[in-house]
Formats: C-alpha cells, structure tokens, sequence
C-alpha cells in the first residue's frame, strides 16, 4: 500500500512540473514601443484644492466695509491684486481650476484675526472639501491672513477637523511688524506702503470720518474703532526705546503671546509646514520715541510715545520692508528666504516654492505682474451714478472700463460706487453725477497716492433725481496738490443787494448801512467787489451821507465764481437835503474837525438861524395869505416876495462865507458840500 501511494506522488509531481513550466513560459517578454500600441498612463492623483488666504488690505467687500451688510461681493483690492494674480495664474497653469480646487479666503480683515478664521476661513474650507471630494486643504497664506490661518489651526475646533495638509506661511508677522506701531499708536501710514494699500486705508479712514453718525473728527480715533486687527499685530518683540533713557517701552498684546504660546505645535498639526520670507529690504527693528506734545494728546496720538525720527529709521536690513526676517520664522522649521523679497510681492516671488511645494514640479511660467506706480481713484455715495471722461476722451463708468479702470459697488443700486484708475494719465478728468432714486444729499471723495504722496478731498452737495453735476478734478503728478477737485458751474453767483433801495431818496443828514449778499451754491465764490459811484466798500460798512454829495448815486456789486462765472448788480438811489439837514451837517462838520474855527462855525450857524426864523415867518404869512380876501392879497403877496428877498440874500451870504474860509478854516471838501446843499435849497425851497 505504501508502494501504490509513494508511485502516485511521484506521478503527481511529474504531472505538475511541466504544466508550471509551461505557464511561465506563456509570460510574453516586454514588447517593444515600436510594436506594441503605448499603454495609458496611471490615473494623476487630484491634489487637494488650494485656498490663498490674502494679506491686510487685499480683500474688498463694498457692501461691508461701507454699509456692514454681510453678503458674498468680494473681491481683491484694485491696487493690491496683482501678486496674487501672478500667484493665481501659476497655480492655474499647475491645473488648478478657480471655484473647483482654487479658492480665495477673502475676509474682513479689520476685526479680530480670531473671529475671521471662524467667520470666513472654515467656511471657505468647508466649500473647497464639498467641491472637490478631498478630505484635506492645502493653505497658501500671506502676512495677517497668516495669523487669521494660525488661529484656526491652533485652535482646539481644529483639532476634531483636522482638515489641513500643506501651509504655506509667506511673510507672516508671527511676532509681529514696528510698521503696526504707526498704525495703532498714531493712525499713520507707513510711507513705503504699497500706493494700493495705502489708498484703501486712506479711504476708509475718510469714509468713516464723513459718514460716522456723529462725525469723527480724530483721526486716530476712527482708526482704532474701525481697525482693531492692527492693534494685533504690535509686535512682541522689543520694538520702542525712549530717547531720552534708552528703556524699552513695552506694550501688550495678548493675542500674538496666547498664539506664540503655542507656536512648537503648529507643525504637529498639519502635513507639511513651509515658510517663506523676504530678506535684504530695510525695514524697521526699534522705534525710537519721546514724549508726545499736548497736540498728540488732544488728537488721542502716540500715548505710548511720539517716533523721533519720523518717520521712523529703517534700522535693519534682514527683512522685508514690513516684516523682520526673526519674526517671519518659526522655530525648527525650515525657511525658504527669497533676497531682495519685498512683503508686498511675496505672493508672486513665492511662485516657485508654492508650485513645487503643492504640485512637485517647478511652475511653467513665473509671472510678474508690477504693481501700479499711482492711483487715482473717485467714490461716490448715494443716491448718484458716476461716470468719468479721462483726459483723452474714454468714458469710465460702470459697464465701459478702459485702460485698466476697475468699477467696484454696493450690491444696492444707490449705494456707494468706486472708480479706480491706475497708473492715471495728467490731465482733467470729468466727473459726472446723475441722481437716481429719490434725490437727496451726495458724497464725492477724490483721491490720489503714489510711492510719496496720499491726498483726497471730501465734497458734498444735494441732487434731485435725474439732475447731472459734474465736477472737473484736474490732475497733475508734479504739483504740490497733484489732484484738484472743483464743481463744473455754468451758473454765476447771485447778487443780493438790501441797502440801499433801488430808486429811493435819502436825507443826506443821516447814515447809510450798506447790505448785501453774495452766494453761489456750486463752485462757490472765489472774490466779490462792491463800489459805490466808482468807491470800493464793503458790507456792512456805513457811509456818512453828508459826505457824498447830492443827487444820483449808484452802487455796483460784481462777484466771480471758482469756474469764472461772473455776476453784476446794481441799484441806483439819490439823496436830498433841508435847512434841517443843513443844520445838522454843518454841526457835523464842526463835531469832525471839518471846520476848524468855532468863529467860523458860530457865523454860519447863525445864518441858518436867522434862515429858519425868516422861513418861519415865510410859513406863517402863507398861512395867512391863504385865508385873505382877495383885495389883501396884493399886500401879503409883497410881503413874502421881501422875505423870499431875505431868504436868498442869506443863503448868498452864507455862501460867500463858506468860500472865504474854504481851505483856511473850512476843509475844502466840506466846503463844497455846503456850497452845494444851499445852492439844492435854492433851487427846491
């Protein structure tokens, strides 16, 4: 029996060697390209998708940041967008598709870093992991959206997420920017700001000034209330020194200290850790600071010391003009330094590391997009449509944009509008505004920032519905005052003259007020002048009527606008005298030093009295003339023909009296007036 099953085996075996043999050499050798058709390559792996988280000032929202209406109208800054476009295109060309598994995390970069990571970040996430079926992100982040980045992943919510693979940090203050110090401790701009950056800042700050319910008028208080996050990014480091001791001046901040507490963490937290910064750019270590003035307390300004100088030196050269290089690192990771990296370009100068980071491979095309030298930008607020004519003839308004201009609005029609226009050409630009809705009161800010200069202007004014005004904002980049803005007004000023009264007569004994207005609600009044009979006055000036004469007088009043519309006006009026009004002068005269003689004075005086008995005594006979009979008359009529005599006898007296003093005791002048009221006495009496 063990035979038999010792021979099966045997059997068994040899049956089974030549079948395995022959199924290996079934096995066909590898064929050749040149044969065999070429075989589809593996399947590529889908990245995760890619979310850009921008920097301070990248992000626009114009129905928050101007109305605090939460809605999704977001877009990049005009002025700051190009490193993320360049940014932006290189991931395209990696294969990244935008609204698929490339995504910007705009967010109001105002508030609390914290708060944005919650309110906008983990939205943004939650959107990308929905859209492209990947359980993880990979986050490219750039200066504050850094920190709104490391307040998410630090936080324990990420910790039941999980949801990050690759971060990318580029130019993070981790422990903070000197720049910050400027912002927060005196609403300053830092002057190598990018001109973009610096625009929207000044912007909002003047928004917020003129629209502030009531009206802030301190600068630094607007700024503190609207831009908390700033206060955020003080750094931790020793960054102000007094003058006078040479002590460090510290000042708190409680979020960056609570992040950096944790800091050793991050890399544990996420895939993989890169960081990226510029270096080789001077940029501002310490602050050097004194005492503030009682001008900086009154404006709420540098309470923790005023920089002498400033703006402050740019001590060190290991940064990259805002950020220091010690505060871009974390520790026990590595760093990619890029010399020569300005903070604002690192989103485009990082487009090597972020391509062969996220993708393996090096990018097809490193873009290099500049940034604009100047800005020239125009927001209107409610209730008007803008539309703008640049020096060579091209509408710029909402649906017609040439040369570059962006059109950025509130999603509510008659919300605010902007204009931006890069790089602008030198010259006029008309502004044009037509009211829409119900009419009422409009806002026109104009505003201009290049690499040295940041100017605007604020103008108000009322506008009905359908009605068009326009205003000319002349630029030119050379000038003190690069940007002038003024109402285009083809309607002269109006003239209002109360006093005198056209055509009314005067007693020259009395004094005249003159009384006028002159106004020009479009471009305003730019100079007035007023002349009475060829003699420059002004308003409210009185004049001494015993001084100008008898007869026709007229006062002209012409006034010109600031767009050189001219107005005239006049109105005539005369002026009269009595024997009253004489006495009255002639003891004017006495009391001005205009006769200097009291004998003089006395002589006269006494004639006019000796005037106003005979007048008197005219007037009585009269009286009785009239109720005479008929055969009396003859009588009384001789009578007054013997006092009419008198009366022109001492007026001829007085007159010649006057002339024989005249320029000895009488003032030349005055003389003639009183030659000139007897002789009017004469003439009417």
């Amino acid at each position: 029996m063990r035979k038999i099953i010792n021979t099966f085996v045997v059997i068994l075996l040899i049956l089974l060697i030549p079948l395995n043999y022959a199924s290996a050499t079934l096995i066909a050798p590898p064929c050749p390209p040149s044969i065999c058709p070429p075989q589809p390559p593996p399947e590529p792996v889908e990245p995760n998708p890619v979310i850009i988280l921008p920097g301070i000032g990248a992000s626009f929202n114009p129905d928050l940041f101007l109305s605090e209406i939460f809605n999704d109208n977001w877009s990049f800054f005009p002025g700051v967008s190009a490193p993320y476009d360049d940014l932006e295109h290189a991931l395209a060309d990696a294969g990244y598709i935008k609204g698929q598994n490339l995504f910007i995390a705009f967010y109001d970069w105002r508030q609390d870093n914290a708060q944005s990571a919650t309110q906008y970040l983990i939205p943004i996430i939650d959107e990308a992991l929905q859209k492209s079926g990947k359980d993880k992100v990979d986050i490219v982040a750039h200066s504050m959206g850094g920190l709104v980045a490391r307040s998410y992943i630090q936080s324990n919510e990420y910790l039941s997420r999980n949801d990050v693979d690759q971060l990318m940090l580029l130019g993070v203050p981790n422990f903070g920017s000197s720049d910050a110090y400027l912002l927060w401790g005196g609403a300053q701009l830092p002057q190598d700001w990018s001109v973009g950056l610096k625009f929207i800042v000044t912007l909002y700050l003047n928004y917020y000034q003129t629209f502030s319910i009531p009206p802030l008028q301190n600068r630094t208080t607007v700024f503190r209330d609207k831009f908390p996050s700033t206060a955020q990014m003080i750094p931790t480091y020793d960054h102000l020194v007094e003058s006078e001791t040479g002590n460090v001046v510290v000042l708190s901040n409680e979020f960056l200290t609570s992040l950096n507490a944790g800091i050793t963490s991050l890399p544990t937290r996420v895939g993989g850790l890169s960081v990226v910064a510029g270096d080789q750019v001077p940029t501002i270590n310490q602050v050097t600071v004194e005492k503030p003035s009682l001008l900086d307390n009154f404006k709420n300004q540098w309470a923790d010391g005023k920089p002498n100088p400033n703006p402050p030196a740019k001590d060190s050269t290991e940064g990259d003009n805002r950020v220091l290089l010690t505060s871009s690192l974390i520790p026990d990771v590595d760093t990619t330094i890029i010399p020569d990296g300005v903070h604002d370009r690192l989103p485009s100068l990082a487009q090597n590391e972020v391509i062969t980071t996220l993708t393996g491979s090096s990018p097809a095309v490193v873009y290099n997009t500049p940034d604009p030298e100047s800005i020239l930008g125009f927001m209107a607020a409610s209730p008007v449509e803008i539309e703008i004519i640049d020096p060579n003839g091209n509408i710029i308004s909402k649906t017609n944009l040439s040369n570059g201009a962006e059109f950025l609005a509130e999603t509510n029609p008659e919300g605010v509008k902007l204009i931006f226009i890069p790089d602008p050409l030198e010259g006029d630009y008309l502004v044009q505004l037509t009211g829409i809705g119900a009419g009422g009161q409009y806002h026109l800010i104009t505003g201009f920032a290049d690499n040295s200069t940041t100017t605007d202007e604020v103008i108000a004014g009322d506008i009905e519905p359908g009605e068009t005004v326009q205003y000319m904002a002349s630029f030119n980049e050379s000038s003190q005052t690069p940007l002038q803005t003024q109402i285009v007004d083809t309607t002269p000023p109006t003239i209002e003259i109360f006093s005198p009264e056209q055509n009314k007569s005067y007693l020259n004994s009395g004094n005249l007020e003159i009384d006028f207005n002159v106004s020009d609600d479009e471009s305003g009044v730019a100079s007035s002048l007023a002349e009475l009979d060829g003699q420059t006055v002004i308003d409210t000036q009185i004049i001494d009527l015993s001084l100008i004469g008898l007869g026709n007088h007229e006062l002209k009043v012409e006034a010109e606008d600031n767009t050189g519309n001219i107005a005239e006006s006049m109105v005539q009026f005369e002026t009269h005298t009595t024997l009253e009004s004489l006495k009255d002068n002639l003891e004017h005269y006495w009391q001005e030093g205009l006769i200097t003689k009291f004998g003089t004075y006395m002589k006269l005086k006494a004639k006019l009295i000796g005037l106003e008995n005979i007048f008197k005594t005219k007037t009585e006979l009269e009286a009785k003339t009239a109720n005479t009979p008929w055969y009396l008359k003859h009588a009384f009529n001789k009578g007054l023909n013997g006092l009419n005599k008198a009366i022109s006898k001492q007026f001829n007296q007085f007159i010649k009296e006057v002339k024989k003093a005249k320029g000895k005791t009488i003032d030349e002048p005055a003389a003639d007036l009183l030659i000139e009221q007897v002789e009017y006495l004469q003439d009417n009496l």
